[in-house]
């Protein structure tokens, strides 16, 4: 089936006058149907809908809200402009291992990181106390500052911020955090 240039102009011409009136049409409707129209409803008209009811009932056990918790992205590595020196830190990695590994070689662990199951990171903060410190931990980031020192790095596996400790060492002035690593992220 060919079409030839008249077939062509006589489409176009249909089309034109189809859209001509379509036109003429809508602009005498107030309510006319825009894609703003389809579908779900605003989020500012649920939570109007919803009231103060549909709000999460506060734990009296909780330490803060959600709210007040900053998001992962807030927590920053190192500001560029920060003149605060970086404390010294080490990095060692934890595995649980049996005799059956150790002598007999039966188990499926091995040296290597992959076979860790925690993450210690051991930061010198000389001249300063437990008072001094503040420590935030996520997922990917650990930040340890006081008024003269910061360290924040980016953690080379994924942690189990909730399920860390944290000691202070005052002999040797030094903050050691131990996190569980999710391996199922790796």
């Amino acid at each position: 089936m060919s079409f030839g240039a008249g077939d062509l102009l006589a489409l176009n011409s249909l089309l034109t006058e189809n859209q001509e009136e379509n036109e003429r049409s809508s602009a005498g409707n107030a309510g006319a149907i825009t894609p703003a129209s389809f579908g779900a409803p605003r989020r500012v008209e649920q939570e109007a809908q919803a009231g103060p009811a549909a709000k999460k009932k506060k734990d009296p056990k909780d330490i803060w809200d959600e709210d007040e918790v900053p998001p992962e992205e807030a927590i920053l590595p190192e500001d560029v402009n920060d003149a605060r020196p970086r404390p010294k830190y080490d990095m060692y990695y934890r595995q649980a291992v049996g005799t059956e590994d150790v002598f007999l070689g039966l188990g499926d662990r091995h040296p290597g990181s992959s076979s860790c199951t925690h993450m210690t990171v051991k930061v010198t903060f000389p001249g300063h106390q437990m008072k001094d410190l503040d420590l935030d931990v996520t997922k990917h980031k650990l930040r340890a500052e006081s008024r003269s020192m910061l360290l924040a790095i980016f953690l080379p596996m994924p942690v189990d911020s909730d399920g860390g400790v944290a000691k202070w060492d005052p002999k040797k002035e030094q903050l050691v955090v131990t996190l569980p690593m999710i391996k199922d992220e790796w």
